[in-house]
This record gives structure tokens, C-alpha cells and sequence, in this order.
């Protein structure tokens, strides 16, 4: 069982704020001021400051909150596996565009081959992982690696990167300039996408950004810019799924490397196992 201290902690971390986590807890503010006080003492370093009036973590704290969530989600594992209850059911997150193009498939051999129940969470990576954190999904499936102290990763699958246009567009089926390709209106996903994130960090590597680009349109949904695009609104990059909603590819005289698929799960926990699980049960 965690120290009970832990939990009036990580409900500060929550609220930040003394007084709504005392309330949420049902405890006395001094009280809550006193279980951060202890672990204060017992870990040797100040957990919490004030900027003014605006409570705020240190980094320490923001250490012990991880730990304290994996902790936290471990036991809470632990008690559901020597119980008598059904199994909960396997959380899974997903972004946006692996939700909507890649996860059907694997996500039907899965519910055939195992029975068991699932939940799936679509979201951008920046939101998924803060879910992971809390413990409300078990691992999700992201594009890229996350390099994060906290959070461990693995390859799900490699996929083609490329340019995306209309058929009838000039640049299907082409290898273009880059001078051709900074003419055309751009559609971007929002910040925190990890298409964005894979986007941004191929064309920075060729001495390019996203404000190099005449027109930007930023819009979060994956099947919405492909709609655009199909209808030669402008142009995209993202991966060899989105064909699939009637698209041309072109490539771009460097040639954007491939996209990696990742699970991704928080660190200490029985995310990776959970992993496994679903990669046993969801091959075809």
C-alpha cells in the first residue's frame, strides 16, 4: 500500500491548490500542508513554491509526481489481478491519423483472436501521453519515438513518408523542387500532432520551416485535410494510408525519410506487457 501521503501529494499536483485538494479529500488544509511538509523532509528538497500567489511544482516534484504515478497505476493493477473481478477491459490511445487509417485492421484480428474487451482513445501525442501519465490508458500508438525520462517505447511498424496532392494535381506522381513546393498552400496539423512533429523536424534538417511556406492552413483533422487536398486545396505530407482516401503522392528532391509507428507506455508500469498482448492477438 502507498504512503497515504503520496496520495494528498499527487492530489496537490492535480488541483494546485492546498485548499481544493483538502476539500477533494476530505481533509483539513493543515493537514494537507503537513503530508507535504513530511515528504519534504523526507526527501530532502522543497516540492512546492509560490510565484506570487500561483503555486507552482518544482522539478523535483514533477520527478516524484511520475514515480508516483506509476506507482499508483502498478498498485491499482495489482489489486484488479487478485481480485475476482472480470479484466478490465485493454485501454488503448491512438493519434489521430493512426487512428483513422492504420488501427481498424489490427484492432478487428485483436477482438477475434482474444475476446477480450477494449477501449480506444483518438488523440494528438502531446494529449496521449498526458492520459498514459494518469494512468487513464494503458499505452497508445504514436508516429515517432517519444524521448522522454518517464515514458519507454518500441517499434510498432515502418510506413512510406511522402507528399500528398489531388490526382490531377502538377506535382502527382512527381519528384519536385523545393522552390515549387514553398509556392503551394500547406495543410498542417495542429501543434502537438505527431505528423506534425515528424513533418517539422525533416523539413528543419534541409534548412527549411513550416513559415518558409506562403500559406498555411492548420487543421486537426487528418481526414479533413485529406479532403482538402483532394480537392486541390493544397498540399500535405503524411503517410501511405492516406492513398487510401483517393490521393497522389509526389516526393521532394531530398526525399523525406519513412514514419515509424511506436507504442509507447509509461515507464515501470505493465504498459509494455499490455503491449505485447495486443501485438500477440492482433496479427493477421
Amino acid at each position: 500500500m502507498l504512503d497515504f501521503r503520496i496520495a494528498t501529494f499527487l492530489e496537490v499536483c492535480k488541483t494546485m491548490n492546498y485548499r481544493a485538494a483538502a476539500a477533494n479529500l476530505n481533509m483539513s488544509q493543515p493537514a494537507v500542508t503537513q503530508h507535504i511538509q513530511y515528504l519534504e523532509r523526507e526527501y530532502g528538497c522543497r516540492l512546492f513554491i509560490y510565484d506570487g500567489r500561483t503555486l507552482t511544482k518544482t522539478k523535483e516534484a514533477e520527478i516524484l509526481e511520475r514515480y508516483s504515478d506509476a506507482a499508483m497505476i502498478n498498485e491499482q493493477e495489482f489489486r484488479s489481478r487478485v481480485s475476482k473481478k472480470e479484466p478490465e477491459p485493454l485501454r488503448i490511445g491512438a493519434t489521430k491519423t493512426i487512428g483513422e487509417y492504420d488501427l481498424y485492421d489490427s484492432l478487428t484480428e485483436f477482438s477475434k483472436n482474444s475476446g477480450a474487451q477494449f477501449s480506444v482513445f483518438i488523440d494528438n501525442t502531446e494529449h496521449l501521453l498526458d492520459l498514459i501519465s494518469k494512468g487513464k490508458i494503458d499505452f497508445a500508438l504514436v508516429e515517432g519515438a517519444v524521448s522522454h525520462d518517464f515514458f519507454d517505447n518500441r517499434l510498432w511498424k515502418t510506413v512510406p513518408f511522402s507528399g500528398l496532392c489531388a490526382p490531377d494535381h502538377p506535382f502527382a506522381g512527381r519528384t519536385v523542387s523545393w522552390e515549387e513546393l514553398l509556392g503551394e498552400t500547406l495543410l498542417l496539423r495542429e501543434k502537438g500532432s505527431g505528423t506534425r512533429m515528424i513533418f517539422e523536424s525533416q523539413i528543419n534538417l534541409r534548412g527549411y520551416s513550416i513559415k518558409s511556406f506562403e500559406k498555411i492552413r492548420e487543421i486537426s483533422s487528418p481526414k479533413l485535410i485529406a479532403q482538402f487536398v483532394k480537392a486541390g486545396q493544397g498540399v500535405s505530407f503524411g503517410y501511405d494510408s492516406f492513398l487510401k482516401d483517393g490521393l497522389a503522392a509526389f516526393t521532394v528532391e531530398a526525399e523525406m525519410t519513412p514514419g515509424e509507428f511506436h507504442y509507447v507506455w509509461l515507464s515501470g508500469t505493465s504498459g509494455e506487457e499490455k503491449t505485447y498482448l495486443f501485438e500477440k492477438f492482433s496479427r493477421e
